[in-house]
């Protein structure tokens, strides 16, 4: 009648490991978002009309997909220059191939790491143009610092390094915070993808994935 000890151990792990992740978007959330407001409060129109449940308004459709948009554009660049910087093919997530659910479950669990990189890029953006006074010094300090975070360790490297930090801070200066959300989500869901080839056997499950 009773779960074993080790059932129940395990799945408390797997469910702390699922909120803790939560937290800290919501903490990350919390310590940022007094410093947008004071600077760039334009960015979390469609994020807050978001959580207030307003699913349907267009402002947050539009967001989304121009962040999907990007996300794809990015996904797409990155398997293509991917293996050119590593030598390497690009590595595939073990998730994929086991079926549509896991594949579509995987996905969404990237909202939390992909909303709180988001904050991230924001944090910076905000504390940047708080501590010089403009804008376009904040955001050509925070873009340089984005590229330097990114560690290029080639000419390609800084290239790409450069075009990921342009498409970031102009997604996110342009679009807001929801649209960069939504451009982490999809470029990391392509990114692990296996790739669409429609002569193998995994075209299906990549096509849905």
């Amino acid at each position: 009648l009773f779960p074993r000890a080790g059932y129940v151990i395990s799945a408390l792990f797997l469910i702390t490991a699922e909120l803790f992740p939560a937290a800290l978007v919501w903490v990350g959330y919390m310590a940022v978002e007094p410093f947008v407001r004071r600077t760039w409060p334009r960015l979390l129109v469609s994020w807050q009309r978001l959580l207030g449940g307003r699913l349907r308004d267009p402002l947050v459709g539009r967001d989304v997909l121009l962040g999907g948009l990007a996300g794809t554009v990015a996904g797409a660049v990155t398997l293509v220059l991917g293996p050119l910087q590593n030598n390497r093919p690009a590595l595939v997530d073990a998730v994929f191939g086991r079926g549509v659910w896991p594949s579509l479950g995987y996905s969404i669990r990237l909202s939390a790491p992909a909303t709180l990189i988001a904050f991230l890029v924001l944090a910076m953006l905000s504390l940047a143009t708080k501590l010089l006074r403009r804008r376009w010094l904040g955001l050509a300090a925070a873009g340089l610092l984005w590229v330097a975070l990114n560690l290029p360790r080639s000419p390609l490297g800084l290239v790409y390094a450069i075009f990921m930090t342009v498409l970031t801070f102009a997604l996110l200066t342009r679009v807001g915070l929801l649209g960069l959300v939504g451009f982490q989500l999809v470029s990391w869901a392509i990114i692990g993808a296996p790739p669409l080839n429609f002569t193998q056997w995994y075209a299906g499950l990549a096509v849905v994935g």
